[in-house]
């Protein structure tokens, strides 16, 4: 091999290292902050949510707690007391369409009707209750009355209030 070939090989396995560094880091770094946004998106738990943002007022705030929660049988019967609409979230955590509605609706819950409560459960682990409304996909959300029934459906494609508006009955 001539001194340019070797030039141009080790040129170009340089390169290819550099690149692989370079594409290794970029792919851990995307990890991180998809952990990070993960760990700072609102848990649910029986009490409702936690981790709201700091630019909800303390009103928006005890609203969105009170409003916004696992969904429960109980919590089911709360929602619908003295006529209050139910509506379904069903939610995956790796589903960005998912992610995006619930931004939406926490950033703008002071447009939430008052009567309207969100029980929000996993997709992945609600098996019994997506079989119960034929859920298919992930970001589908069901109005449902005080015996569970389904009134109506829909998915939000990211766009959790605007279709809450559209679809609540």
């Amino acid at each position: 091999m001539s001194g340019k070939n070797i030039y141009i090989l080790v040129t170009v396995i340089a390169v290819l290292i550099l690149g692989g560094v370079l594409f290794a880091s970029t792919r851990n770094s995307s990890n991180n902050q998809q952990t990070a946004q993960n760990t700072q998106q609102a848990t649910v738990n029986n009490q409702g949510v936690q981790g709201v943002g700091e630019e909800n007022t303390q009103n928006q705030d005890s609203s969105l707690s009170q409003r916004f929660v696992a969904y429960s049988e109980e919590n089911l019967k709360k929602a619908t007391e003295n006529n209050g609409k139910a509506v379904v979230f069903f939610h995956a955590g790796w589903c960005p369409m998912c992610a995006a509605a619930e931004k939406e609706l926490k950033e703008k819950w002071g447009e939430v009707p008052q009567d309207v409560t969100i029980l929000k459960t996993d997709y992945d682990t609600s098996s019994e209750l997506k079989a119960k409304y034929g859920i298919t996909m992930q970001d589908t959300w069901v109005q449902v009355d005080r015996e569970g029934k389904e009134i109506t459906k829909w998915n939000s494609g990211g766009e959790g209030l605007k279709t809450l508006l559209a679809n609540l009955k």
